[in-house]
């Protein structure tokens, strides 16, 4: 397998090499603008209906996919758990004549501000509050009892301990690996490769980069929507700044154009 990988020309991705588009695949690029863009609009014109519909499509992932979700979970940190004990996780992510560009400290420093960040300062102690009234593991009405104390650290280290990082770190190595080491384009599609071999050129391959695409645009939205409301709050108890739509879409202006001028 690793003969055919470093065979494959990432032009087979057809990755413009100049314009607007550059490095980036024109039609995928195109296609996934639209989307988002329709799904941005209809939001802006009717708030309530997308709420509703969002509302809906969790509550039946939560009730038909939860145990997916929690069993995925616990496979990856295994999985992780396991690569750290056997020769697998000595292979370089990088060519083996490479050395690291950051020191540890600093790449943990990295890791940390970049996997956990403001999250953690706000929802370390939102969230069990939350869960210890709304737990998904107890019967309805005895989540507020001592009872759902438990069940509530239970979900805050779900979601916010070994088990989260094992997921960035499949992710992480998978996409490292084939793009730093196998030379292919920074893709999820080419991180599935061995699984799919040539057809990740093809149809396949672009919805798996879809899929992707909006996972990355719709979750980076939620944090930085919730974290413009962390701001805002924090803005009205320090300084009395109203708490408002306008306040709060002036932050994610402000936040979009500072990331944007620091990339």
């Amino acid at each position: 397998m690793s003969n055919q990988l470093d065979q494959l020309d990432e032009y087979k991705f057809n990755v413009a090499t100049k314009g607007i588009f550059k490095d980036v695949n024109p039609p995928m690029a195109t296609m996934s603008k639209i989307i988002v863009f329709i799904f941005v609009v209809a939001g802006a014109i009717a708030p309530d209906m997308m709420g509703n519909f969002f509302s809906a499509l969790q509550d039946w992932i939560k009730t038909n996919l939860g145990w997916y979700y929690i069993l995925a979970m616990c496979v990856f940190m295994f999985f992780v758990f396991w690569l750290i004990v056997t020769p697998y996780g000595r292979i370089k992510l990088g060519h083996d004549q490479q050395s690291p560009d950051f020191g540890n400290f600093a790449w943990f420093s990295m890791l940390f501000g970049a996997g956990m960040g403001i999250g953690l300062l706000f929802w370390s102690v939102a969230e069990p509050m939350y869960h210890i009234q709304n737990s998904p593991f107890l019967p309805e009405g005895s989540a507020e009892s001592m009872e759902g104390a438990p069940a509530a650290m239970q979900t805050l280290w779900l979601h916010w301990g070994l088990h989260a990082w094992a997921v960035y770190v499949i992710v992480g190595m998978a996409l490292a690996y084939f793009s730093y080491r196998q030379g292919l384009p920074l893709t999820i599609r080419a991180s599935l490769y061995p699984v799919l071999g040539d057809r990740i050129y093809g149809p396949i391959g672009h919805a798996i980069d879809l899929l992707a695409i909006f996972g990355t645009v719709f979750g980076v939205a939620t944090t930085l929507g919730l974290g413009a409301g962390q701001i805002n709050a924090g803005l009205f108890y320090i300084f009395g700044v109203p708490e408002t739509l306008g306040v709060k879409i002036a932050l994610i202006l402000g936040i979009s154009v500072l990331a944007t001028i620091s990339t």
